[in-house]
């Protein structure tokens, strides 16, 4: 799974899980600095845990390991570009061999 969603937006793929906000803020410890890997021009990203059979929020340092991104709401450098992520992460591409 390379995206997530939070519940106020519809995957455009059945096959991809819906996060509620609860989910990604109890995955990355309540957004603790400690779990703070970068910012970039429309937030910051966050080091998560989930469990990779129920891809439920797990245990800091058990699971698997996520980045989680979260919109800088003061700012809305990016914006455009974080809405358009979810669309281009769900794109397939194909390179024809010859």
């Amino acid at each position: 799974m390379g995206i997530c969603y939070t519940s106020l937006q519809s995957p455009p793929d059945p096959n991809l899980k819906v996060f509620s906000f609860g989910d990604l803020k109890s995955a990355t410890k309540s957004f603790k600095s400690d779990t703070l890997l970068g910012q970039g021009g429309f937030g910051k990203v966050y080091k998560g845990w989930l469990d990779e059979k129920t891809l439920n929020p797990a245990k800091s340092g058990t699971g698997m390991v996520v980045a989680i991104k979260k919109l800088n709401k003061e700012g809305m450098q990016g914006f455009q570009e974080w809405q358009v992520l979810p669309l281009f992460a769900s794109l397939k591409f194909s390179i024809p061999l010859s």
